[in-house]
């Protein structure tokens, strides 16, 4: 990964979702995109920034090593966004002070960077809200950070940070704050007293406990601790009235039939993702998250489903895959929301009794059936008009019913690694198909050449 500027999506979380769904790690592991251009015209040379000075917002020098900054950049006054992202600063260049109308700069991967003289200079801006520090080899942090008093994002991924300064409080427009891959054993004390915090990003860390001062964060809608080592949940989270997303995947040590029951306190939560974590049993109470539209549940030792879960009509999302279970709840169709569905890698499943549960689920547009050991496909499955994305891999189907011609929607159908040598003529029909993926099967090479021709326009692959 070249550079991170952090952008959370949760404005667009279900698209961004479904388009990466289906590989395990989620969205819900690490929460940043890489850079966009902020709908800025960005100048990549300094020669070009420096002969339209008017126009430069955007200036992206990184990987430029040992770039010098000119007293002219100076004359950039409507320079937004500064990139110095491996260039292998030791000292922030003077001129930065200068540029009174920035907002955002990224010194990441600068690990001689000496910081306390940065804040130092960067605190002479008035409109700064936005520094990326990330890849800097961080063992600490310079008190001085809480010069920065307009800063409301502060990234600090991938470091080395073992406690934050309780100066770091004293940042009281600090809405968001990235910490995955540190060293931190406990959420610090200076974190639970900014108040105005929206989003806390504590993904790979080795937090042990989530204190009862979490309760102070009022305002948190986002909070990342995937991949701890949980072993307390304080009962003040319970409180967090506004949290809409958490991740406390792979944090096996917690009562999870506890935390469950506590989190259905919570009104507005969204999205909850406890993937590998060991759970047996989902409490009744899971029913009682009513406005849950994302479900992340794979990797777990579930050998059911309450009946419960039908009660969550906002449902979109929902992924039991690496799970034990053998059939489905019956109230399952109930779920007249869902539009993506992962049941991956439950080879007992009972494939009867589940086409004949998810028949009712019409509007269903992605679903993963892959490592089941399927042998045959449903006709039951025709009943599952809105499907856009079927995902049949690694699995022994020898042949495919006709009726799968009437999911007219379909879009992408991967068959790869099955046990096919052809398919249905009728197939042909699937016109708004734009990837189908046949390789690892047993297909003879005129088979082959006639299925092409049935789709000129999509992407055919037999490897």
């Amino acid at each position: 990964m070249k550079k991170l500027i952090f952008n959370l999506g949760y404005y667009t979380f279900f698209g961004v979702l479904l388009s990466a769904f289906f590989v395990y790690a989620t969205q819900a592991q690490k929460i940043y995109k890489m850079p966009g251009s902020h709908g800025y015209r960005v100048f990549h040379l300094l020669d070009s920034a420096l002969k339209k000075t008017d126009e430069v917002q955007y200036l992206d020098l990184s990987e430029q090593k040992g770039v010098v900054l000119p007293e002219g950049l100076q004359k950039c006054k409507n320079l937004v966004v500064l990139d110095l992202y491996n260039t292998e600063l030791t000292a922030l260049p003077d001129v930065v002070e200068q540029l009174k109308n920035l907002e955002e700069i990224n010194l990441s991967k600068n690990p001689q960077l000496d910081l306390k003289d940065a804040f130092i200079k960067l605190s002479k801006l008035p409109y700064l809200h936005k520094i990326h520090l990330a890849h800097n080899q961080l063992t600490s942090l310079p008190s001085e950070i809480a010069l920065l008093k307009q800063l409301d994002v502060l990234n600090l991924y991938n470091n080395q940070l073992t406690d934050l300064p309780v100066s770091l409080a004293n940042l009281k427009a600090l809405k968001e704050i990235y910490l995955q891959n540190n060293y931190l054993k406990t959420i610090p004390f200076s974190i639970t007293n900014i108040k105005n915090l929206t989003v806390l990003d504590l993904y790979k860390n080795q937090i042990q406990e989530v204190p009862s001062n979490i309760g102070r964060l009022k305002f948190l809608r986002i909070l990342n601790l995937h991949q701890n080592a949980l072993a307390k949940f304080s009962k003040e989270i319970y409180g967090l009235k506004d949290l809409e997303e958490l991740y406390l995947g792979y944090n096996p040590r917690l009562n999870y039939e506890e935390v469950l029951a506590g989190l259905a306190q919570l009104p507005h939560l969204r999205v909850l993702n406890l993937t590998n974590n060991q759970i047996k049993l989902l409490p009744m109470e899971v029913g009682l998250m009513l406005n849950l539209q994302e479900l992340y549940l794979q990797k777990n030792q579930l050998t059911s489903l309450p009946e419960e879960l039908s009660l969550l009509r906002n449902l979109h999302v929902l992924s039991v895959a690496k799970n034990r279970f053998k059939k489905l709840p019956r109230r399952f169709g109930k779920l007249v929301n869902l539009r993506v569905l992962n049941l991956s890698k439950n080879p007992q499943l009972e494939y009867t009794q589940v086409f004949d549960v998810l028949s009712d689920l019409d509007g269903l547009q992605k679903l993963d059936l892959s490592g089941n050991n399927l042998q045959y496909l449903s006709g039951q499955i025709v009943f599952l008009q809105g499907l856009q994305d079927l995902d049949l891999r690694n699995n022994h189907l020898k042949s495919l019913s006709p009726k799968i011609a009437l999911l007219t929607n379909l879009r992408k159908l991967d068959l790869y690694q099955n046990n096919l040598s052809s398919l249905p003529k009728r197939i042909h029909s699937l016109h708004n198909l734009v990837e189908l993926s046949l390789g690892k099967n047993q297909l003879p090479k005129t088979e082959q050449t006639k299925i092409k021709t049935w789709f000129p326009n999509a992407l055919v692959s037999f490897q």
